[in-house]
């Protein structure tokens, strides 16, 4: 009796330690670990050599850490994009070094992905012109379908179709209205981006989503804007250091097996990162289904610039010469032309401007009034011209009036140059008038004449 009681108790304590041991099991941490090699111009990714698949997508079931070792090349430099999660780079667990940079995606950065419809992996490298290199790109999916969601997506179980055939064959594009302020998506119902708009979107367009899938599917969807929203008020100026409302406007409506309905998120994102969350309504409350990112470029007002202008304008300085037992009155410096350095803001008169799609102006639109104040003798000098944009807004060809106080014969005085003057006489009656002739100016942004000093003061010998 006291051997089966022994026996009963070590069982009890062996399955209790079982227990134990399988609650406390994690799966190993996944890793998948790249290199990039430049070799002169080139650059070469190199993927994990065990558990990844360049030619068929990969699944992220919890959590992955990429890590990226670099040769030849600084991983500073590096970009990691995917595509469910926006056009924006991610960022890196920790501050890149040199030689690695290391991050970590969850699976709920590529929500609601099926094998079939994947998200895209996008490695890319910065270059010095501010482009990017794209040096490598793979699949990858949500390795987890939640709950509810067959594998094919259908998103509900009783439908007899699937969203795989319902999309199978159809080819979709986002599109961009520059005219109209208008930036499309396609989504599908379950949340995978299929389309983007070709075009840099800024804070006045309206955001258009297009949901496809199936019909079962599309009852109760909206979006909202989640990103900060623009401030109609602010006026932004190239140089220096009421929001629309969000709700849902269906526009259209198949009644098909196979159908999409056309959302609005509104025109009211403030520049920098847009964000849009697409939902469905069930039993009263608004449920999640996924969100996405895009860049969002400010407008501006006008600009601030700074540079050198060439004026004829003249400061004339009088003295005497003395021409045989006479002594004449004479101009002895006339200061012209002057170079003064100016401080200049340029109005865009024909609207506010998106720098990123100057190619789009009329050539008209490219000319505006400027106005400029000198550096020095600030309150005795104004310059007032017609500016023409160089180089995408970086710097401004100017021509204009100089209007300036400069030194002069005093009128009441009667005198001229060439006079003859009593001898002895030395005290030459003077006025400060204000008078203007032609200038022209070439100046730069002021945003990169800061950074043109700030690289100059960090070379200089210290």
């Amino acid at each position: 009796m006291s051997r089966f009681c022994t026996l009963f108790v070590f069982s009890i304590f062996s399955l209790l330690a079982l227990l134990l041991a399988t609650a406390s099991y994690a799966a190993p941490p996944v890793e998948w670990k790249f290199t990039l090699t430049k070799t002169g111009g080139n650059y070469t990714l190199t993927p994990p050599s065990d558990g990844f698949s360049t030619d068929q997508p990969n699944a992220i079931t919890d959590q992955v850490t990429i890590s990226i070792t670099c040769t030849g090349a600084s991983c500073t430099d590096v970009e990691l994009y995917l595509t469910a999660a926006g056009a924006l780079p991610l960022s890196p667990v920790a501050a890149a070094t040199s030689s690695t940079v290391s991050y970590v995606i969850k699976r709920e950065a590529v929500p609601r992905t099926t094998e079939q419809f994947s998200s895209i992996l996008i490695f890319k490298v910065k270059n010095a012109g501010g482009t990017a290199t794209e040096v490598g790109k793979f699949n990858v999916y949500d390795g987890k379908a939640p709950s509810g969601e067959d594998k094919n997506g259908s998103g509900n179980s009783g439908s007899s179709g699937s969203l795989i055939e319902c999309l199978r064959g159809r080819t979709f594009r986002g599109a961009y209205d520059e005219a109209a302020n208008r930036a499309l998506f396609v989504v599908t119902s379950t949340g995978n981006v299929l389309a983007r708009p070709i075009g840099q979107i800024d804070e006045d367009d309206e955001i258009i989503v297009k949901v496809v899938g199936l019909t079962s599917q599309l009852e109760g969807l909206q979006v909202k804007q989640t990103s900060a929203f623009r401030d109609g008020t602010a006026l932004r100026i190239l140089g220096e250091a009421p929001a629309s409302t969000s709700e849902q406007k269906i526009t259209e409506q198949s009644t098909d097996e196979c159908g999409e309905i056309t959302l609005s998120a509104g025109n009211g994102f403030d520049p920098g990162k847009g964000t849009i969350e697409l939902s469905q309504l069930k039993g009263g409350e608004s449920v999640p289904i996924t969100s996405f990112d895009f860049l969002v470029n400010p407008l501006y007002a006008g600009a601030f610039s700074f540079g050198p202008a060439y004026s004829k304008l003249g400061n004339y300085t009088y003295g005497y010469v003395a021409t045989g037992a006479d002594t004449t009155l004479t101009v002895t410096d006339r200061e012209s032309p002057r170079i003064h350095y100016v401080l200049a803001y340029t109005p865009f008169i024909w609207g506010n401007r998106d720098v990123a799609k100057l190619k789009s102006l009329r050539f008209y639109e490219h000319f505006n009034p400027t106005i400029a104040l000198t550096v020095r003798n600030t309150f005795d000098n104004a310059f007032i011209g017609i500016s023409g944009d160089l180089f995408r807004n970086s710097a401004f060809f100017t021509v204009g009036q100089h209007i300036g106080k400069v030194s002069r014969l005093d009128p009441n005085a009667g005198l001229n140059v060439g006079d003859k003057l009593t001898p002895g006489k030395r005290t030459i009656p003077t006025v400060r008038s204000w008078e203007n002739d032609w200038f022209f100016s070439v100046t730069i942004d002021l945003r990169a004449a800061l950074r043109f000093f700030n690289a100059g003061l960090a070379s200089a010998p210290r």
